[in-house]
């Protein structure tokens, strides 16, 4: 995992609640809403009040770990580039394993509280946010490149 993936993981974090939706799919940019709001979540996942109250409690746990986390090594969620460099390689390997450790503990706590269906449906709605992200980054640059 690069330095730039490792930091758009944490901002993922630190944007999976922005009141008030919330993003799965998250982002480079904090407080910036990519995601989907619990009403479109409870719709395209068919999820139930108390199912998308639960949720909402372990995306809003998970964001404070990882931004307790950044904190703590001195990152500022949202400004990716200016945290470049902030970290030696072995703080930059403890943060990232400890990252990965909160998005593992995340993902078995939805799947406890999705459906196997529900959690293969946010997948795919990850997967396409991602795909939406990169053919923005893509156009962004060639509209760069042209000027």
């Amino acid at each position: 995992m690069t330095f730039k993936s490792l930091i758009g993981s944490l901002l993922l974090a630190s944007s999976l609640i922005a009141a008030p939706q919330f993003s799965l799919a998250g982002g480079h940019h904090s407080g910036m809403n990519y995601g989907h709001s619990i009403e479109q979540l409870k719709q395209k996942l068919d999820i139930s009040d108390e199912q998308a109250e639960k949720v909402k409690t372990i995306l809003s746990q998970s964001r404070e770990q990882h931004q307790k986390l950044m904190s703590d090594y001195g990152l500022e969620p949202g400004k990716g580039r200016e945290n470049k460099g902030r970290l030696s390689r072995d703080e930059r390997k403890a943060l990232r394993s400890k990252m990965m450790a909160v998005k593992q503990s995340t993902k078995e706590q939805l799947s406890g509280v999705l459906s196997k269906e529900q959690m293969e449906q946010l997948h795919a709605m990850k997967a396409e946010r991602k795909q939406q992200r990169h053919q923005h980054r893509q156009n962004k640059n060639h509209s760069n490149q042209s000027s």
